[in-house]
């Protein structure tokens, strides 16, 4: 495990004075920090520019994309990862599962066969009109009326009307893929490990001479 590594490169020579009466004075520049160490090192390439270093100033984000910010106490930047650490339980595809959808068959029942049934119809009988004995006057021939015969009609049948029920509609099982479901490796707020190359940040540090 290698030690705590930052090269720092001024803009100008030495702190200037800020414009204001008294001590005040400002530099700025660039840090590399080439190998990360959580036991800080004073960058002293910095702080010897004052007296008194009241504090620095960083961009915030290094060029290789960790958090980056000055800590007082050891005047040194400290580093941190940029999101949060997500372990992963279990092995195999992911478990993002929707349940089976379904959607049952609705019962609907053939309309039944409708019949018009024969209405009885009676034959009209023969009327008769008799002889009526007497005088000699011819007597006519009885008259009859023959039967008048109805014809009965057939029976008027509709055929049952058969509906044809749907199929069963399912919708299957959504699986997510196992390629979905990977590791975070750090977390916000989590400090660098050691022997890590946090990449270059700007910065302005102020102090008293």
């Amino acid at each position: 495990m290698a030690a705590y590594a930052c090269t720092v490169t001024l803009d100008l020579s030495s702190a200037k004075r800020t414009g204001l009466k008294g001590p005040l004075r400002m530099i700025s520049g660039k840090a590399n920090i080439t190998n990360y160490n959580r036991t800080l090192v004073e960058v002293s390439n910095i702080t010897r520019n004052f007296r008194t270093t009241q504090n620095v100033v960083s961009e915030g984000v290094s060029t290789l994309g960790y958090v980056v910010r000055w800590d007082r106490t050891s005047k040194s930047f400290k580093c941190f990862y940029p999101r949060a650490a997500q372990a992963v339980a279990g092995t195999g595809a992911n478990a993002i599962t929707t349940p089976v959808l379904t959607h049952a068959n609705t019962a609907v029942a053939n309309h039944a066969a409708l019949a018009h049934a024969n209405t009885a119809v009676a034959n009209h009988a023969n009327l008769a009109h008799a002889n009526t004995g007497g005088n000699a006057i011819p007597q006519p021939a009885d008259h009859a009326l023959d039967g008048h015969v109805v014809t009965q009609p057939s029976n008027h049948t509709l055929d049952a009307h058969v509906v044809t029920q749907p199929s069963n509609h399912s919708a299957g099982d959504c699986t997510v893929p196992s390629g979905f479901r990977s590791a975070v490796d750090a977390a916000a707020g989590t400090e660098v490990a050691n022997d890590v190359n946090v990449g270059e940040i700007n910065f302005t540090a102020y102090g008293y001479r």
